[in-house]
């Protein structure tokens, strides 16, 4: 198995890694978006009512019951055939006062605003035939200490655990957590969880390396747990995936 078909799980699991990095990338911008939108700094609810959809965008649900550090996320996702790029820059330009951010991620551009304590986010790509498909997400605003992240996961000493997001999909838990461990090598660490995980009753079903990076898949009855560790120049990166089956 290569490293790319580790992630081809559920699609809202695909969409909550996707998340995950892209708040990670996002977060060195949030000082200068400050600067750039007056805050109301009174408490409210997000609601998804208030996104915008230009009119010639198809939106479907995709994200529900998803808790991102501590916070709740909401995401649907979109085809829009008849727009281009450029429309929709525009479109939310002038819906959100020309407060918008346009940034890249990856293949993705972006366009986000902060408005009434809420994160409006817009991911845009291109299929094949051009036409554009994406996702709107929308979240408390990142203001403020998030609080203890990882609760509950398998972490060596001095790790740091920069992203979490849980999910509650019917009759599937789902979580994906990015983990910092300075001075560990990614063999090191593959060791590590192969028998951290047997020790809590998981069964190591497959296991590959490929360019430095190491992936581990357990399972336990119906349950999964997938593991990616990549090495750096300081220390590895982990990405953990899992889905319990309720």
């Amino acid at each position: 198995m290569r490293m790319e078909n580790l992630w081809k799980l559920s699609a809202k699991t695909a969409c909550a890694v996707l998340l995950t990095k892209s708040a990670m990338n996002f977060i060195p911008n949030i000082g200068l978006f400050f600067f750039l939108i007056c805050i109301n700094v009174s408490a409210s609810s997000c609601d998804f009512d208030d996104f915008p959809v230009p009119r010639g965008m198809d939106v479907y649900p995709i994200l529900d019951n998803v808790i991102q550090n501590n916070r709740a996320i909401l995401a649907k996702g979109f085809v829009a055939p008849s727009h281009s790029v450029e429309d929709l820059q525009e479109y939310y330009k002038r819906r959100w006062d020309d407060r918008v951010l346009f940034t890249l991620f990856n293949s993705w551009k972006q366009i986000i605003t902060l408005r009434d304590d809420c994160l409006y986010t817009v991911q845009i790509g291109e299929q094949p035939d051009g036409a554009l498909h994406g996702r709107l997400i929308m979240s408390p605003a990142p203001t403020g200490p998030v609080g203890n992240l990882g609760e509950g996961l398998v972490l060596p000493r001095g790790a740091e655990v920069v992203s979490d997001t849980r999910m509650d999909d019917g009759p599937k838990r789902g979580r994906v957590a990015i983990i910092s461990a300075r001075d560990k090598s990614a063999r090191g660490l593959g060791n590590f969880y192969k028998s951290k995980l047997a020790h809590r009753g998981w069964n190591l079903e497959q296991e590959f390396s490929e360019g430095g990076s190491v992936g581990l898949i357990f399972r336990k009855g119906l349950d999964t747990t997938n593991i990616v560790i990549t090495q750096a120049i300081d220390g590895a990166q982990v990405v953990l995936q899992e889905e319990i089956v309720k």
